[in-house]
């Protein structure tokens, strides 16, 4: 007879999802904020002792984060923070622009004001973000923007996929010089993007969409030409 799982069994399991889920967001903003740099070995042993976890979620968080291509893991080697793939983040793009594209449209049809509302708020914060040259907050907020977007569409894999593109550029950009991409013309798509969303008018809002993320993916690979060491083809 299958003797059934009790409660002890299920609250050690959700102990261990829950570290698992701790330590991937916070590997995963280790590597996006360039904490641990693009082809960087990663010491399992020192990230157990910061998180005061054992090895095995550990283990979880960074298979996870292979299967999102931020980390790779060598068979006898270890782990390692992934390169910069310019074919990658190519790609990425691409996903994110017909994704986000479909998002923007559909948000266009159906916003409410609360929705218009909390996208004004997060550009305030972008704003605050640029005044004081803030870069994490900037990217935290940029992320938000674009991932309330995604959100609206009320399709969860879409915002999971969006959101693993978000991760990958969002590291890329980090290697440009804080004036390319910290700069007003991106947060004018920004503005321009709402302003499109609050007259209904999807077209408009698309193209906008597009074009931002055109122009961030013209920026990184010009840019990964003079870093060469953080980039693969």
């Amino acid at each position: 007879m299958t003797r059934a799982r009790g409660n002890t069994d299920f609250i050690q399991e959700n102990k261990y999802e829950k570290k698992s889920e701790s330590c991937y967001r916070a590997i995963r903003s280790m590597i996006v904020e360039m904490k641990l740099l693009p082809g960087s070995f990663i010491d399992k042993s020192v990230l157990c002792r910061e998180m005061n976890v054992s090895r095995q979620p550990v283990t979880t968080a960074l298979s996870q984060l292979e299967r999102e291509g931020l980390v790779e893991v060598l068979p006898q080697r270890g782990s390692y923070v992934t390169r910069l793939s310019r074919k990658a983040i190519a790609e990425s793009l691409g996903i994110r622009a017909a994704l986000e594209s479909y998002a923007t449209r559909r948000m266009a049809e159906r916003a409410t004001e609360a929705d218009l509302a909390k996208l004004d708020a997060i550009v305030a914060d972008l704003d605050e973000a640029l005044q004081n040259h803030d870069e994490t907050k900037y990217v935290a907020a940029n992320h938000a923007f674009h991932l309330a977007i995604a959100g609206s569409s009320g399709f969860g894999k879409l915002v999971n996929q969006v959101d693993i593109g978000l991760a990958m550029t969002a590291r890329a950009a980090r290697m440009l010089p804080s004036d390319i991409w910290l700069n007003q013309s991106f947060q004018e798509h920004h503005r321009d993007i709402v302003s499109a969303l609050r007259k209904h008018d999807g077209v408009m809002a698309c193209d906008i969409a597009a074009a931002h993320i055109d122009t961030l993916g013209e920026a990184l690979l010009r840019y990964s030409v003079e870093r060469p060491e953080y980039f693969v083809d």
